[in-house]
């Protein structure tokens, strides 16, 4: 389905709906899918120094004082499936890793942006290990890779970095769990709120660069941005990206009324505990990896028979 299409599509029944004056247009695949998108989220994310120092350094010397236990006790076919890499950074050190210890790697980068998908793909080949791009959301990517695409012998290794903080812990478990065989390895990485500030959580996010990203989804939608007010606040357990209309509008007959939110984005932030319990009904959690930065942890999960 055209992205604009199911934008407006959901805009329009939630305005019908009225159930709310806040219209959530922050399912994960609406903001990444064209190659503006992409590129504005690179500029939030690798080109924030907020967002590196905050997030993506914690997570990465994390993943390299756990590097060991992350490659342990593995076989030597490895079929890494690599969800939502953006730009693969934390990947290589795993990938790395593996091909050190001799493993004969096939690099499966899944994201809902083509760009990406050329961007991981690329990065990787020129590690000399083969690759191929499955151009999916991931609720839809068990029936892919349970068709004779892939290889049945050795080990599939998924990993998902914050991108598992998109989603609500039970609904991504669940998805994470159809993609683990048994002698499979995940491992995840997510963010508590505990003893963090709402300041100091909301802050990697209050930047232009975010601002500019965040409301791409209105801006396919025709809306300008000189019409909302921006914002970023920390509610129902989420860190959320919000636009507020300065007056009434009227695009393309999409009506809004001065004063409505649109939340185009959703980073979930629950406490490790509840985390861990969601995970518990669908893997056994094998390790736990706890950075001393930003309440960040890697947890590394085996197939659980249920």
């Amino acid at each position: 389905m055209d992205i604009t299409f199911e934008l407006r599509e959901s805009f329009q029944r939630q305005i019908e709906e009225s159930r709310s004056s806040i219209i959530k247009l922050s399912l994960p695949h609406y903001l990444y899918q064209t190659t503006q998108q992409a590129k504005a989220y690179e500029a939030a994310t690798y080109g924030s120094k907020e967002y590196h120092d905050r997030l993506d350094l914690p997570i990465l010397e994390l993943i390299d004082e756990s590097i060991e236990i992350l490659c342990n006790s593995l076989p030597s076919e490895i079929q890494f499936i690599d969800l939502g890499p953006g730009y693969p950074s934390k990947s290589f050190r795993i990938l790395d890793e593996l091909k050190s210890k001799g493993c004969d790697i096939t690099y499966f980068p899944v994201d809902v942006s083509e760009f990406f998908l050329k961007r991981a793909s690329t990065a990787v080949t020129s590690r000399g290990i083969h690759c191929n791009q499955i151009h999916e959301r991931f609720e839809n990517l068990s029936e892919v890779l349970d068709r004779n695409l892939l290889i049945n012998t050795g080990a599939r290794y998924i990993f998902l970095g914050l991108t598992f903080n998109n989603f609500q812990p039970k609904y991504i478990s669940r998805i994470l769990s159809e993609l683990v065989h048994k002698g499979d390895r995940c491992v995840i990485c997510c963010q508590s709120p505990e003893g963090i500030s709402e300041i100091n959580l909301v802050a990697p996010y209050k930047t232009k660069t975010v601002d500019d990203f965040c409301f791409y989804p209105l801006k396919l939608l025709g809306l300008s941005r000189s019409d909302f007010i921006f914002d970023v606040v920390f509610e129902d357990d989420a860190i959320r990206v919000r636009f507020e209309a300065k007056s009434d509008l009227e695009v393309e007959n999409l009506t809004i009324n001065k004063g409505m939110l649109v939340e185009t984005s959703a980073s979930y932030r629950f406490e490790i505990g509840k985390i861990k319990q969601d995970l518990e009904a669908y893997f056994n959690i094998d390790t736990v990896f706890e950075s001393n930065v930003g309440n960040i942890t890697l947890l590394q999960l085996s197939f659980k028979d249920l």
